[in-house]
């Protein structure tokens, strides 16, 4: 899995024709990215409190935190609805900083990883989980929507399955619909 491409190309569109399977998974992919933001933005998905979103904290290490940090930084405006935070370092110093500054309800974790296995990634998700759970959010509080996987579905559960194998405790992030 380590030499799989990441294939971010397909994102522009350049290689849909040699790709169109892969190309299908990106744009469906998108779709579902675009629903969630807009649920987010709408204030229809709350966290585990109640409370909508302001604050989203991208978890990821290389690529999975420089391109979301780069076009957060890139196309950040005054009016945003979120201030964007970016958690990188395995230091534990790293991601308390920036929860010290956060409230748990309002927050939502994006992970971000190619693969899943990154022990950086994992790490700080699990932080971030605690950190959830040590404010009241009830476990599980399951959010599969805010894990960006960018591996094919088989590459998707060959992975899970070898992460259950290997740890005990889950990645479980809390979002949740707005009561209608």
């Amino acid at each position: 899995m380590a030499s799989r491409p990441a294939l971010h190309t397909l994102l522009r569109g350049f290689r849909a024709e040699a790709q169109p399977d892969r190309y299908a998974e990106v744009v469906s992919a998108l779709e579902t990215m675009r629903q969630l933001v807009d649920s987010v933005h709408s204030g229809s998905r709350l966290g585990f409190s109640g409370l909508p979103f302001k604050q989203v904290v991208n978890i990821g290490i290389g690529g999975s935190d420089f391109g979301p940090r780069l076009m957060c930084r890139a196309l950040r405006m005054p009016t945003d609805p979120l201030k964007a935070h970016f958690v990188a370092n395995v230091d534990p110093q790293d991601i308390d900083e920036i929860l010290a500054q956060l409230h748990p309800g309002e927050t939502l974790f994006i992970v971000c990883s190619k693969s899943f296995s990154t022990e950086e990634t994992l790490t700080n998700a699990l932080r971030a989980r605690d950190w959830l759970l040590a404010a009241g959010a009830r476990p599980p509080v399951a959010c599969d929507a805010c894990g960006l996987y960018k591996g094919s579905s088989g590459e998707r559960e060959q992975a899970t399955a070898g992460r259950r194998r290997r740890r005990s405790r889950r990645l479980h992030l809390p979002l949740r619909k707005k009561a209608q």
